[in-house]
Parts: structure tokens; sequence; C-alpha cells
């Protein structure tokens, strides 16, 4: 049954107390784009637009098979202060509710729990519990069909493993800039800009995140970024 946390109600949005916090804006701007950060750092006073410096290796899954996934992580940092930070965003339907859920995860997760041995490797892995992880933001969230309201549920926090097989298929350069947007429309938006030079490579990823299962899936990617700079800004 779904849980629902204590709300502040406003004219269009509702949110669990402990959820806006200036500490949960901070961790949700850095970690939902800000992957593999190394080198300068900026953010406004208003912890609306964080610049950053990227020059490490990441991952990635992306696919609508089973709800809609996307999951980054990437190691962060250098030298004695490298870290490995994931993200997560999955949306699936939900009878009860009639409408979309959506799992939202981000922070720091132990070094060991990912093993990126780098791009020209075939296999890297992430094996990961966020039960007891206090450096993990998590939110799950929807939008109310009947009230046009978005309703913070209590979250779900638990195990989630993933590995990705370089399939050779496909790999890219890319040097110039893109622009991403995540969840937009809702109290938790991002866009992500991305300038500077990143390779990749496509493989299949498969595993499971809070015991939705992922079977063979092909949306995978296996990349480095190479002093890119990355604009995340909230609206």
């Amino acid at each position: 049954m779904l849980a629902v946390s204590n709300t502040v109600k406003s004219p269009r949005f509702r949110f669990p107390i402990s959820i806006i916090t200036k500490k949960s804006l901070l961790m949700l701007s850095l970690a939902l784009c800000l992957f593999g950060v190394h080198g300068s750092f900026n953010q406004s006073v208003a912890q609306r637009t964080i610049h950053a410096v990227a020059n490490s290796d990441f991952v990635s899954a992306q696919g609508c098979s089973v709800g809609c996934l996307f999951l980054q992580v990437t190691r962060v940092g250098s030298g004695q202060d490298v870290q490995t930070m994931l993200m997560y965003n999955y949306s699936s339907f939900n009878d009860s509710l009639g409408t979309y859920v959506t799992e939202f995860g981000s922070g720091i997760i132990p070094n060991e729990d990912f093993r990126a041995p780098g791009i020209t490797i075939t296999q890297h892995v992430l094996d990961t519990d966020t039960t007891n992880n206090p450096d993990i933001e998590v939110i799950t969230f929807y939008n109310d069909p009947n009230t046009g309201e978005f309703i913070v549920l209590t979250p779900n926090r638990g195990r989630i493993n993933f590995e990705w097989v370089k399939n050779g298929q496909y790999s890219n350069t890319a040097n110039g800039s893109s622009v991403t947007k995540i969840n937009e429309g809702t109290p938790f938006a991002m866009t992500t800009r991305q300038i500077g030079l990143s390779e990749s490579a496509t493989g299949k990823f498969k595993g499971s995140l809070l015991g939705t299962t992922f079977d063979d899936q092909g949306g995978g990617s296996i990349g480095t970024y190479h002093q890119v700079t990355l604009i995340v800004e909230r609206p």
C-alpha cells in the first residue's frame, strides 16, 4: 500500500516537510545530472544553477520496456578524494492511483559498489543497497489526475544491481554541446547543458531496481568525459 508522507499544501504542489530543505535541493541538483565532477565547481546563491568540469568514466541505462528508466553512475573527483555517484529516475503506471509514479534517487554510494575498469573493458557492474545509506536522497512522487497536484509518497529504498556489457554495435565521440531535460512539468524538473568532449560505446544492461527486473535491455552506454563543462539548472 502506498503511504503518503506528511505534506505542506500549496496552490499546486504538496511536499513532505522533511524533503524541501536546503540540503535536499543541493543534493538533488548535484546528483541528478552532475556526474563525473572533477575540477572547478560553482553554484549560484539561490542554488538554482551549478557549474562543474567532468573528467571521468560513466555508465548509463535507459529504456521503456518495463516502465521508463534512466540510471547513471560514475566516479567523482580524483586521487584520494574519489567517490561514486548514482542517479536513477524510474516511472511506471500504478493501477490503484490511475497514473504514473516516479522513483527518483541520487547521491553517493560506496566506491566498492561500482566496478568500472574503463571504457575499453567489456563489463561494468553496479551492486548497491540504499536501505541504510544516508548519502542517497530518495523521492517517490506522482501527479494526482483529479487535482493536478504533485503528491510525494514515502520513498522506497533497497537493492540496486545492474550489469553492463559492451556489444560493439556503436561507438561515439562527441565534441560540442547538448541539452537534457528531466521531469519536465514537475517540481523536480532539471535541465543539464553539456559542453566538451566525451566518448561512449553502446551495450546491453540487465539487473534490478528496488525489486523491478530489467532483462537484457539494449539501451546501455559506457563512456568517459574529457574536461566536459556541465551546467545544471533548476526552474
